[in-house]
């Protein structure tokens, strides 16, 4: 795979990493949680089911830019 390739993929999968965070972020906003409970509910349910997406995807892009700056 060319140099540029790599770089290009590094950035998209950058971008796409962080998707979990920010549809987490927009679905916070828009549930609008007022009491403890609720936030406790909404901050649970979501590192339930977007932490094991970004986690995995954050292991993706690191072994890519290792790739990326180790590449001979």
């Amino acid at each position: 795979m060319l140099k540029i390739q790599r770089y290009v993929l590094t950035v998209v999968m950058g971008v796409v990493a962080f998707l979990p965070t920010i549809g987490f972020f927009i679905l916070k906003h828009e549930l609008d949680p007022q009491t403890f409970w609720e936030k406790f509910a909404v901050w649970g349910g979501g590192i339930a089911l977007f932490g094991g997406i970004q986690l995995a995807f954050f292991i993706i892009v690191i072994q890519l830019i290792i790739s990326v700056v180790w590449d001979k």
